[in-house]
């Protein structure tokens, strides 16, 4: 059946104990599921649930319209998916242009839905609602990070669990304390979002004074 994910969370919050913390709130699912997109053969499937969450936004919504007149409304921290010569890409809904095209699910109409496939529609229109100033509601969906609503294949938003839902690209590097750990060792942690292309062989990482870290592919 179909719900609003604030319902959800609102439910859900009368049996579960409500996890808090410094930037979102949660609640813990046990069997729920919901429609879900597999990138690698595009599928539409049932997948669990892992938790319902809301946090606190000030940000712009959006409604996008597609060519089959199906809308849905949704804030910028958002993201909707596309195709790049057959590779599942993620694009922010600040970034779509009417007459670019996002992924929905192809599911029928009957009540007993197995798997559906993910298909292509063209954006007909984008219009700004207004600035929410607010709770929001997301769903964190196992294993992909993504979800079906209103038939259009949505990402989580960028509040994340952690930062790989942040942006691509984030290095943490650090030197351990050596009064501490009595030798010197230093990490570098390298985290990407989901459902984005991986670097494929072997890269060399430059720390460059006033441009950041610069990724050189080396001939291996």
């Amino acid at each position: 059946y179909e719900v609003a994910i604030e319902d959800l969370f609102n439910e859900l919050l009368r049996s579960s104990n409500l996890i808090r913390t410094k930037d979102y709130d949660l609640v813990n699912t046990d069997g729920i599921y919901t429609l879900s997109l597999n990138p690698k053969n595009l599928t539409i499937n049932w997948c669990s649930v892992y938790a319902v969450v809301r946090h606190r936004s000030s940000s712009y919504l959006y409604e996008v319209v597609l060519d089959d007149g199906n809308s849905l409304k949704v804030t910028e921290d958002h993201s909707l998916f596309t195709l790049d010569d057959g590779v599942v890409e993620v694009v922010k809904v600040s970034d779509l242009r009417v007459g670019d095209y996002v992924l929905v699910a192809d599911v029928g109409t009957s009540e007993h839905i197995h798997y559906g496939t993910g298909v292509l529609r063209r954006v007909s229109d984008i219009r700004f609602i207004g600035v929410v100033d607010g709770y929001v509601y997301d769903l964190s969906v196992e294993p992909y990070e993504n979800y079906v609503a209103n038939n259009i294949v949505v990402h989580n938003s960028t509040f994340g669990f952690g930062l790989e839902h942040i942006a691509d690209g984030i290095f943490h590097l650090w030197l351990d304390n050596v009064e501490d750990v009595k030798e010197v060792r230093r990490y570098l942690i390298i985290k990407k979002m989901r459902m984005t292309n991986h670097y494929r062989g072997a890269y060399k990482v430059d720390v460059v004074p006033g441009k950041g870290l610069i990724l050189t592919k080396l001939q291996v």
